[in-house]
């Protein structure tokens, strides 16, 4: 059902087992959520578990796999706003006051 899905959100976070690091990984929909837990943190993940023609939008941070599978599968993305609020507001802890106005500014 994950794949016919409009908008799925999706998060990962690594963890070890028996020693070996290993993932797990988060997939959100309207009304369930799929826990997988994987050895790998690869765009390999969300062609699995989405297929290469996942048409709705994919919520996500901006780790690399989620920018390898949209180039690879051509699907929509959201990034996470509460990640953009974050980048923003560290703009200004930065040396330069240019750069520091601007994050204020936002």
């Amino acid at each position: 059902m994950l794949p016919g899905q409009a908008v799925v959100n999706t998060d990962e976070t690594g963890h070890k087992t028996n020693g070996q690091p290993h993932w797990t990984w988060c997939f959100c929909a309207e009304f369930f959520t799929l826990f997988r837990v994987d050895r790998s943190r690869g765009s390999q993940v969300l062609r699995a578990v989405l297929g290469d023609d996942f048409a709705g939008t994919l919520g996500c941070d901006y780790f690399s796999a989620y920018h390898k599978y949209r180039r690879e599968c051509g699907i929509t993305m959201q990034f996470c706003l509460a990640h953009l609020i974050r980048d923003v507001k560290f703009l200004t802890t930065l040396p330069e006051a240019a750069t520091v106005a601007y994050g204020q500014s936002r």
